[in-house]
């Protein structure tokens, strides 16, 4: 029987159209840190920003997803977005409570993407190591990945352009 911490990743498709990826960079204040408390393990390349309030809703609807997929609560949801330039990646990790994110109670994560990887950026496939198998994530712009905050995962480093994603977690 597979327990809640061990079940496989979850692709959600189409959650953004074109209309509302659109620009969406150009409405983003991106700056170059946040909570260190909560972004420690982030390469000090990678840029922030907050998550545009007209998206907040998709957010809100992924962690809802989640929740019933997964059978976990969700009351609480964390959102940023991010921005990897060329080099920047994010090594194998975990969002739960273990000794990398020691005093966590998240028990959900998800990433939606928000530019188109072979377009606008080259690398930064998005990788899951599920039960000791390597799995990865074949998004499109406006696609979500959700997964416990159990499951290694990583990004690989971007080589060309600019990756954009909203990353999630979600608490009980």
């Amino acid at each position: 029987m597979t327990t809640v911490l061990e079940a496989p990743p979850i692709v959600l498709d189409n959650l953004l159209d074109p209309d509302q990826l659109a620009g969406i960079e150009q409405r983003c204040d991106f700056a170059r840190h946040l909570e260190p408390a909560d972004y420690t393990s982030f390469d000090d390349r990678t840029e922030f920003a907050p998550v545009p309030a007209d998206l907040m809703y998709v957010v809100a609807g992924i962690a809802d997803a989640a929740s019933t997929a997964f059978n976990l609560p969700v009351s609480r949801v964390q959102a940023t977005m991010l921005r990897y330039h060329p080099g920047v990646g994010h090594d194998w990790h975990t969002d739960g409570n273990d000794l990398y994110d020691v005093g966590r109670d998240r028990t959900v994560s998800f990433s939606l993407l928000l530019n188109q990887h072979g377009v606008d950026y080259t690398g930064g496939q998005f990788q899951v190591d599920h039960n000791g198998e390597q799995w990865q994530a074949e998004l499109n712009a406006g696609d979500a990945v959700i997964f416990t905050a159990a499951t290694r995962h990583r990004v690989r480093p971007v080589t060309s352009g600019r990756r954009l994603v909203i990353v999630c977690f979600a608490s009980a």
